[in-house]
């Protein structure tokens, strides 16, 4: 495991981590396309897919026929950042198996002490096998959440602009000034298509009430499996990702639209631009999540889990 510590002068350095030990690491499968997140001091990891090629303790003979399928792994995985300490528990709350593939986590922190919920949202649910018959796409009608200090597993609807089921899209949430939490999602890959897409949603927290930004906001890049990141108080920074229906070598070469690699998106005005401003008012919540609340919509809400 490694580490990267920032200077503060826009550069750092990498260090290897020694505070978690080499058994505690050979206990976990490394999986890929799971769902992850983190607050300020734990990073928390939930399922993926797992082959011979991420991990070298999956023996290609052992598994036959198999060999070249992709198994799905349950568990959520905590990591302390401060101690070091590595934690695998139960995510049998996780859609019908336990296990979610090419999905999304948010990390939304509410009181004053450490506690948390986890929302899980978007990939695709398989029993052993990515890509089983019995595989089922997470349909955004329906997120999983997760209590960090209760360790329990809940489920909300949602109402609204809901995205179509997807997978490898990134997220970004940001706490808006009247209470409520939005999580930006972009990009992705549609079940209904396949192909990448350049849209953005917002599910606004504690509504859990989906809205599609503005026509009048031009789309980004088609991309799927994009990073993004919340820079300063009210812009998200997306790099990476392709469109793989491009096919290949195609999809690796096509390149970013934006200057220097990098898209900026201002999560208050729901605009693309092309530079960062680091000077950035703070967020407030897009008109239209503001409107819905001050309607009184709240109160409309049906609560799924107690």
């Amino acid at each position: 495991m490694w580490k990267f510590t920032a200077d503060g002068s826009g550069g750092g350095s990498w260090s290897k981590e020694n505070k978690v030990s080499s058994v505690a690491l050979s206990r976990n499968i490394r999986t890929t396309f799971g769902a992850w997140t983190q607050s300020k001091d734990v990073g928390y990891w939930l399922s993926g897919s797992a082959s011979w090629r991420t991990d070298t303790s999956i023996v290609v003979a052992a598994l036959g026929d198999d060999s070249g399928k992709v198994i799905t792994m349950p568990g959520i995985t905590e990591f302390k950042m401060t101690t070091g300490e590595l934690t695998n528990s139960s995510s049998a709350g996780v859609g019908p198996f336990g296990t979610l593939v090419g999905g999304a986590a948010q990390h939304v922190p509410f009181g004053a002490g450490p506690e948390a919920l986890l929302i899980f949202m978007g990939g695709k649910y398989a029993p052993f096998y990515e890509g089983s018959e019995d595989q089922i796409w997470a349909d955004f009608t329906n997120l999983t959440v997760y209590d960090t200090r209760e360790k329990k597993w809940y489920w909300q609807q949602t109402t609204g602009a809901r995205p179509t089921p997807r997978d490898k899209f990134c997220v970004v949430g940001v706490r808006g000034n009247n209470g409520t939490y939005e999580i930006f999602i972009y990009g992705g890959r549609p079940f209904s298509t396949m192909r990448a897409v350049g849209e953005i949603y917002v599910l606004s927290l504690p509504g859990f009430i989906f809205f599609q930004a503005s026509p009048e906001s031009p789309n980004g890049a088609n991309r799927d499996k994009p990073s993004c990141v919340l820079a300063g108080k009210r812009q998200m920074i997306t790099v990476e990702g392709n469109d793989g229906s491009l096919g290949f070598p195609n999809s690796l070469l096509d390149p970013d639209p934006w200057s220097n690699g990098l898209g900026v998106f201002d999560l208050a005005r729901l605009a693309w631009s092309n530079r960062y401003d680091a000077k950035a008012e703070d967020y407030e919540s897009p008109v239209m999540v503001r409107e819905w609340y001050a309607q009184g919509s709240l109160a409309s809400v049906v609560w799924s889990s107690n």
